[in-house]
C-alpha cells in the first residue's frame, strides 16, 4: 500500500514536473524567443509567404541550400496560419508549438519501445521538455530544424518497432508510419539521410534480428522491404523534384581534415557538446555565489554525461530488452556517425567548429531518453553509477529556468513582465513613421525584421561586392530581385559595424532622389526607385541591358573618344577593346549585340565572344567597314557567373565601339533538357 502510494505521488510529481517544463517551453517560444530571434529563424516564415504568393509548395524562384528540400518542416504549419492572421512572430510561435508538440509526441513513443516504466517515460519528457540550455533549447524548439530531424528520427524507429515487435505488432500502422516518414527525409536530403536515418535504421533492424535468432523473421523482412520501398521512393522524388528549383552549394561537398584539423574538430565539439548540456560556466562570473555553485553542479554532470550517455547505451545493448537493444542500436549509430563525419571531415567549420554541434542533435535527444529512463528506473548498476545517474536526471529535468528565462532575465531582470521595445521594434517603428517599406540589408537583418513587423516591412538579403549590393541568393526568392516585384521606393538598411556603400555609384544606376537617415546605430540610404533596378541584378536579362563604352571601360587597347561617344584603338595596336562585366547569367538564351565600327582593308579585322572563365559560349569574326551590329546568341544550360562580353582588334584596322547590348531571347529551357 505505501509502495502503490509513494509511485503514485512519484508520477504525480514528475507529471506536475512536465507540465511546468512546457509552461516555461510556451513562455519561451512566446517571449524570451523574440530577444534572440535571427534570420534562420525567420525562414520559415518567408517560404511559407512564397508559397502561398506563387501558389507552388516548391516555389521555382526560391533558393534551397546544399539541394535539402523543406519538404515537412516548420514551414508547413505557418502556411496555413497566413490565411487568417498576418505573417509575423505569432504565426513563428504557432508553428512553433506545433513542432513542440511533435516533438514530445516522438519522444514518448520512443521511450515507448524501452519497456519503460510510467514514472521513467515521465522523467525521460521532463528531461526533454527541460531545454537543458539555452543552444539546445533553440536548436530543437525555437528554430525547431533539428527539433523536426528528432521527431522524424522517433516516428520512423517507432513505425518499424511496431511492426516487429512480436504479439503486440501492428504491422499496418507500423508500415504507414515507417513508409511516410523515409519518403519525407529521403526526399528532403538522401545525402543526410543515410546518415541520420537509414544506416541507423538498418544496423538496428539487423542487430535486433540477430538478438531474436529468427523469430518474427517474416515481420522483419516485410518491415524492412517497406522502409527501404519509401526511401527508394523519397529517393527518386528527390531527383525529379531537384529538376524544377534552384539550389545553391553549401556543405554538400565533404572533404578530409588531416590530424591537426581533426584535432581541433575533436577539441570544438567537446566544447559544443558541454555546451549543448550547459556545462560551461559564464566568463567571469563568481565562483562563490549561488549561480556560480549552480554552474559547477551543471560542469559536472555534463562531464559525467560524456560517460553516463555511453555507458547507457552500451547497458541497453546488453541487456537483452528488444526495444532497449532496439532504440540504442539506432541512437548509437547515428551518433557514431555523425561524430565520425565531424571530426575527420570539412563537415565541421574550421573557424567555428562549436556551431557544427547542432548535427548531433537529434542523435543526442534520443541518448539522452534512454539514459533518463534507465535511470529512472534504475537500470545503471554500481554503487557509484546509480546515484550519480540520478542526481544527473534530476538536475537535466530541473534546468528549464535557466534554458528558457535567460534572454528575458539579463534583459529586463525578473520578474518584471513588461517587454519594453526591443531595438529591433524601434527600428522597424522608424521604418515604418517614414514609409519604408521595402529596403535591402545583410542576411542576419534582413529576414528577421521582416518577419518582426509582420511583413509590414520586407527587407530582402544583399551582400556588398566592391561597394555595391548584390541579392544573396541564399534561402531567398529570386522574385524578389526583379524590379516588377516592388514598384516605387526602396531603402538600403546599413549597421554601424558593416561596410558602406558606394552612393555615388548608386546614385548613377538607381537615378532619383536619395536620402540618407541615422537611427541610433544604423544608417538608413533611401532611394526614390527601387534597388533591384540595378542592372548587375538582373541575372535573367529579363531587361535589356547596355553596357556603353565610357573612360571606365575595361580594356587593355585603345581610348575612350569622347567626341564619337565611343571606345576606339587606332590601327596597329591589337588587343582587348572591351571586356567585362563578369556578371552572372541564368540559365536560358540570350543575345548579345556589339555596336562597331572599322575601316574596311578586308579578311578578319577581329573578333567578338562570350565567354566565361575559361568556357566559351559564342563567338565570331569581325569585318567589314563603318557602324554594324554583331549579334551573338548564346544558351547556358546552368547559370554561370563571370560572364564577360569581348571585343578583340587585330590591329589591321581602326576600330570603335560604343558598348554592348545584352537580352533575354527565350524563355530558361526546362531543367534536366
Amino acid at each position: 500500500m505505501a509502495f502503490n502510494f509513494c509511485r503514485r505521488n512519484l508520477i504525480a510529481l514528475l507529471a506536475a514536473a512536465c507540465c511546468a517544463n512546457l509552461a516555461l517551453l510556451v513562455f519561451f517560444l512566446a517571449f524570451d524567443y523574440q530577444l534572440i530571434f535571427h534570420s534562420d529563424s525567420a525562414v520559415k516564415n518567408l517560404l511559407a509567404q512564397e508559397i502561398v504568393e506563387t501558389g507552388q509548395y516548391f516555389p521555382t524562384e526560391w533558393n534551397y541550400v546544399n539541394k535539402d528540400l523543406w519538404v515537412f518542416y516548420g514551414h508547413v504549419f505557418v502556411i496555413p496560419l497566413l490565411a487568417v492572421m498576418p505573417n509575423g512572430f505569432a504565426a513563428h510561435f504557432l508553428s512553433d508549438c506545433v513542432s513542440a508538440t511533435l516533438i514530445v509526441l516522438g519522444g514518448w513513443l520512443f521511450t515507448g519501445m524501452l519497456g519503460a516504466s510510467l514514472a521513467a517515460r515521465l522523467a525521460a519528457t521532463a528531461v526533454l521538455t527541460a531545454g537543458l540550455s539555452l543552444s539546445m533549447a533553440e536548436h530543437v524548439y525555437g528554430q525547431a530544424a533539428y527539433g523536426s530531424m528528432f521527431y522524424f528520427a522517433c516516428f520512423l524507429a517507432y513505425g518499424y518497432w511496431l511492426q516487429v515487435r512480436g504479439e503486440d505488432a501492428r504491422p499496418k500502422s507500423g508500415a504507414v508510419l515507417t513508409a511516410a516518414a523515409a519518403v519525407v527525409v529521403c526526399w528532403s536530403n538522401p545525402q543526410r539521410a543515410l546518415v541520420f536515418y537509414v544506416v541507423p535504421l538498418i544496423v538496428a533492424a539487423f542487430a535486433l534480428a540477430f538478438a531474436l535468432r529468427g523469430t518474427a523473421g517474416r515481420a522483419h523482412a516485410r518491415a524492412l522491404l517497406v522502409f527501404l520501398g519509401g526511401c527508394i521512393a523519397g529517393f527518386l522524388l528527390n531527383k525529379l523534384t531537384l529538376q524544377h528549383v534552384r539550389t545553391v552549394p553549401g556543405l554538400t561537398e565533404l572533404a578530409w581534415r588531416d590530424f591537426a584539423g581533426m584535432l581541433h574538430n575533436t577539441k570544438g565539439l567537446l566544447r559544443a557538446v558541454l555546451g549543448l548540456f550547459d556545462g560551461l560556466p559564464r566568463l567571469d562570473s563568481k565562483v562563490t555565489s549561488p549561480y556560480g555553485a549552480y554552474q559547477a553542479l551543471r560542469l559536472l554532470a555534463a562531464l559525467a554525461l560524456l560517460y553516463l550517455l555511453p555507458h547507457a547505451l552500451i547497458r541497453a545493448l546488453r541487456g537483452g530488452h528488444p526495444g532497449r537493444l532496439f532504440a540504442a542500436a539506432f541512437a548509437g549509430t547515428a551518433l557514431t556517425l555523425n561524430l565520425l563525419l565531424m571530426i575527420t571531415t570539412s563537415l565541421t567549420d574550421v573557424n567555428a567548429p562549436e556551431g557544427s554541434a547542432r548535427y548531433l542533435v537529434p542523435a543526442l535527444l534520443c541518448a539522452l531518453l534512454i539514459f533518463a529512463a534507465a535511470s529512472a528506473d534504475r537500470l545503471h548498476t554500481g554503487p557509484v553509477a546509480r546515484p550519480v545517474a540520478l542526481a544527473v536526471l534530476l538536475l537535466l529535468a530541473s534546468s528549464a529556468p535557466t534554458s528558457y528565462l535567460i534572454p528575458y532575465a539579463q534583459r529586463y531582470s525578473l520578474p518584471r513582465t513588461t517587454l519594453v521595445p526591443t531595438g529591433d521594434m524601434r527600428l522597424l517603428a522608424f521604418l515604418e513613421q517614414h514609409q519604408l517599406r521595402y529596403g535591402y540589408a545583410t542576411f542576419w537583418h534582413a529576414g528577421k525584421l521582416t518577419v518582426l513587423s509582420a511583413h509590414a516591412v520586407r527587407i530582402r538579403p544583399v551582400e556588398f561586392r566592391d561597394g555595391l549590393p548584390m541579392p544573396l541568393r541564399w534561402l531567398s526568392s529570386n522574385r524578389w530581385y526583379d524590379p516588377a516585384y516592388h514598384r516605387g521606393a526602396s531603402f538600403l538598411l546599413l549597421h554601424k559595424d558593416e561596410a558602406a556603400a558606394d552612393l555615388p555609384r548608386l546614385r548613377q544606376h538607381v537615378g532619383g532622389d536619395i536620402q540618407t537617415l541615422s537611427f541610433e546605430d544604423w544608417r538608413i540610404v533611401a532611394f526614390e526607385h527601387n534597388l533591384a533596378e540595378l542592372p548587375q541584378w538582373d541575372d535573367g536579362a529579363r531587361r535589356s541591358t547596355r553596357y556603353t563604352a565610357s573612360p571606365q571601360t575595361p580594356r587593355t587597347a585603345g581610348a575612350f573618344d569622347a567626341t564619337l561617344h565611343a571606345s576606339t584603338a587606332p590601327a596597329g595596336v591589337a588587343g582587348a577593346l572591351q571586356f567585362g562585366p563578369f556578371r552572372t547569367l541564368d540559365r536560358g538564351t540570350y543575345v548579345v549585340s556589339y555596336e562597331l565600327d572599322s575601316d574596311a582593308v578586308g579578311g578578319e579585322l577581329g573578333t567578338v565572344d562570350v565567354v566565361a572563365g575559361a568556357k566559351t559560349y559564342a563567338s565570331a569574326p569581325v569585318s567589314g567597314a563603318g557602324w554594324r551590329t554583331v549579334t551573338l546568341q548564346f544558351a547556358l544550360d546552368e547559370a554561370a557567373s563571370n560572364v564577360e562580353f569581348r571585343i578583340f582588334t587585330n590591329g589591321r584596322s581602326r576600330m570603335s565601339t560604343r558598348g554592348v547590348e545584352l537580352r533575354r531571347a527565350l524563355p530558361a529551357a526546362p531543367r534536366g533538357q
